[in-house]
């Protein structure tokens, strides 16, 4: 676009040189036809992304995995990501996933697990291990470096 805008402006005969105002005025008019068309092609949903209603992982599971994240469990580079509906795959890195859960409420109660606090039925204890029973009816350890998080959470 810019080389034929500035071929335009040489006019007919390309082997001129083109005046410097000319040159100016190509190189500030260029971005602002750019910046122009961005603005106009915008839709509602980029002019705004704090509107979003679902966490952005909830965007990656796609319309059937349910409405509620219980729970995440890293494997390997994928991270199981359990909702009342089943449990989805995904390959990220386990950091990228709770990142982007943005207004659930859960925390990492170990290094490989992830929970929402609303999916905690009960505390276990055997010895000095401690494990969350979901209402889901999964088992998830709580490791000893996550303790004063889950204890500050009101778990235990």
């Amino acid at each position: 676009m810019l080389y034929a805008t500035t071929l335009w402006f040489a006019g007919e005969n390309s082997g001129d040189v083109i005046s410097l105002q000319k040159m100016a005025f190509v190189v500030f008019l260029v971005p602002l036809i750019v910046t122009g068309f961005r603005l106009f092609l915008k839709t509602d949903e980029t002019l705004k992304p704090g509107s979003e209603e679902r966490p952005r992982l909830m965007r990656r599971l796609g319309d059937g995995a349910g409405k509620q994240i219980m729970h995440m469990h890293v494997r390997d580079h994928y991270v199981d990501v359990f909702t009342e509906a089943g449990s989805t795959a995904l390959l990220m890195r386990f950091s990228d996933a709770i990142a982007e859960l943005e207004g659930v409420a859960g925390l990492r109660v170990h290094r490989s697990y992830w929970v929402a606090l609303e999916a905690v039925k009960s505390v276990e204890r055997q010895g000095a291990r401690i494990f969350l029973l979901l209402k889901c009816g999964a088992r998830v350890p709580v490791s000893r470096g996550y303790q004063n998080d889950v204890a500050a959470a009101g778990l235990i």
